[in-house]
């Protein structure tokens, strides 16, 4: 994928409460691709986080809710997390 961070967690976000056919595809790759990319602001660290939680407490199976989950369990370590951390 060559889009944007911003532009994958917006398409995360209009995604991640539509739920069978392709939709845990569509969020795992996004997930994946997110998860190697770093966010240009405060506000959509915190976006991205939000997305992680819903998914977390609504996944649609088995792989999305392994990648969310340790998504999570690494977020302290996101160096954009810690770049923006003041605001």
């Amino acid at each position: 994928m060559n889009e944007s961070a911003s532009s994958l967690l917006a398409r995360l976000e209009r995604t991640r409460d539509h739920f069978g056919g392709s939709a845990a595809a569509v969020k795992l790759e996004l997930l994946t691709a997110l998860a190697r990319r770093r966010l240009p602001d405060a506000d959509r660290v915190a976006r991205l986080h939000d997305a992680l939680t819903f998914l977390r407490a609504y996944p649609d199976d088995a792989k999305v809710l392994e990648r969310v989950e340790t998504m999570l369990g690494s977020f302290a370590d996101r160096s954009d997390l810690k770049r923006y951390r003041r605001e």
